[in-house]
């Protein structure tokens, strides 16, 4: 997918790779990127029951290379997607239906905010991608979690100890009661 306004445009989406890795250190993006991981429509030996999925990417400029424009609603785009294994993306909206991708995803385009109103497309991403996602996501949350306990648990001990520190320094500047000089 290229970007507007970046010294480095192109990159790859979530749940692909360069296709070549030396090539895009030296900035030639021609290979493309492929797929990390198989659909489960596209690996036989998957027979875990868990489906494929679709990953909304936001303003965005279409691919030019749509193959179907179907009637309907966004949720018969969806499906008829999910029952091509050959279908890598879909987008739908309620003046031009549904647009179906099939294989690569040509001149994909994420628009900057404030320029040109671009469109959603629904990029499709196997299993295995929504798992290691989910698990992303539940991990930063476990972290936030560690940091809220740290910080819920070092202030009040912080400021226990700096009452103690100033009792503990005051009380030889504090002369008892009783004990005058005459």
């Amino acid at each position: 997918m290229s970007h507007e306004n970046l010294s480095n445009p192109c990159q790859c989406l979530q749940g692909f790779e360069p296709f070549s890795v030396q090539d895009t250190k030296l900035n030639d993006w021609s290979g493309g990127c492929v797929r990390k991981s198989p659909l489960q429509c596209e690996d036989s030996m998957n027979t875990n029951g868990e489906r494929d999925w679709f990953l909304k990417k936001s303003n965005v400029r279409l691919p030019v290379n749509s193959k179907a424009n179907l009637k309907g609603s966004a949720t018969t785009c969806e499906l008829a997607c999910m029952k091509n294994c050959s279908c890598a993306a879909y987008a739908y909206n309620s003046s031009s239906g549904c647009m179906i991708w099939e294989g690569a995803l040509l001149n994909l385009q994420q628009l900057s905010d404030g320029g040109e109103a671009g469109q959603d497309i629904y990029l499709r991403l196997s299993a295995s991608e929504h798992r290691s996602t989910s698990l992303q996501g539940t991990e930063r949350q476990g972290n936030k979690w560690k940091v809220w306990v740290i910080v819920c648990v070092a202030l009040p001990a912080t400021a226990l100890l700096s009452w103690l520190c100033i009792c503990f320094l005051s009380k030889g500047k504090v002369k008892p009661k009783g004990k005058h000089k005459l």
